[in-house]
């Protein structure tokens, strides 16, 4: 039997100690990893020969700027582009329909001189679309917008997940290492003036302290919030993108003079951004109400006001 006693002893104090140790290597790269964030922009995409500083700080930004993201951002970055295309080849398709009308190639022809006939055979072309559809750089950049916008959430997202992970399965085996070391010492093995009782209540003493730092480090960092934060965001930008997508594709090519068209179809832009503004308003009360209910309230209370009291064009 004190054979068995020694080995089980033996057996919860490697345990403890193989807990200690990963967690204090995990906490050192939380650490290290926003030491480096706070001194080192983000590195681009475009690096031919990252150096060793590179390196380092594509890991502490989460080892996947040099690539495309994987996982659920490059999913949905793949989303992005389908409602962003569908955007494009409206834009294109109206482009070449108001081409066709003798009125409006002559116009473009006399808006850009000696270049005139090439860019009235690209409905392609970004100056052309631009000049013969007014709305067109307005929908561009609104849909580039919300592509950048889900991306950036999406990753984000996956950021915080990972590290609310992490964070959660600590605490998890902190809390498991804590009450087992707090059990012994209330039994003969942490009793007296042994080594191993000696060890049992040094430990019973570290590995509360080290719950309670890894706590902190959560509270402070919030994956959790983040997390809230950029899911509302990205549902946000996902749901409008969806609408411009799906909204604009029967509708039909607003000609140049058409004053009457191109009133309705900039009315109909100045609703999806005031859809777009909301939905943001919704994504951060979301995300103040995970860290103070009565000021993500009282936010998303006020944004609703405001939204209601406005008078969208076209009414």
């Amino acid at each position: 039997m004190p054979g068995i006693e020694r080995f089980a002893f033996r057996l919860a104090a490697f345990t403890a100690a193989i807990i200690a140790l990963v967690f204090a290597l995990v906490l050192m790269s939380m650490v290290l990893a926003f030491g480096i964030r706070a001194v080192f922009p983000q590195p681009g995409h475009a690096l031919d020969e990252p150096t060793v500083v590179d390196a380092v700080v594509n890991w502490a930004y989460g080892g996947d700027t040099f690539g495309p993201p994987k996982g659920q951002p490059e999913t949905e970055l793949m989303a992005a582009r389908v409602n962003h295309d569908a955007i494009e080849s409206w834009i294109e398709r109206c482009t070449a329909k108001l081409l066709l009308d003798p009125v409006n190639r002559t116009y473009v022809k006399d808006s850009f001189g000696r270049n005139g006939e090439e860019y009235a055979n690209s409905a392609s072309n970004r100056l052309t679309q631009q000049t013969i559809l007014p709305v067109a750089r307005e929908l561009g950049l609104l849909s580039t917008s919300i592509v950048r916008g889900r991306a950036d959430n999406a990753l984000t997202a996956a950021k915080a997940y990972t590290t609310l992970q992490v964070s959660t399965w600590a605490a998890i085996l902190l809390g498991l290492a804590t009450t087992v070391l707090v059990s012994l010492g209330a039994t003969e093995f942490g009793k007296g003036e042994s080594r191993t009782a000696r060890t049992i209540r040094i430990l019973a003493i570290i590995f509360p302290a080290l719950g309670t730092a890894a706590a902190a480090v959560t509270a402070f960092y919030a994956p959790r919030e983040d997390l809230a934060r950029s899911s509302q965001a990205l549902a946000s930008f996902r749901q409008v993108h969806d609408q411009i997508a799906s909204e604009l594709g029967p509708l039909n090519c607003p000609a140049p003079r058409d004053a009457a068209a191109n009133k309705e179809m900039a009315a109909r832009v100045a609703d999806w951004k005031k859809s777009l503004k909301d939905a943001r308003s919704v994504a951060e009360a979301a995300a103040l109400a995970a860290v103070d209910p009565a000021r993500g309230q009282g936010q998303g209370q006020a944004g609703s006001r405001n939204g209601g009291s406005e008078n969208p064009q076209g009414k």
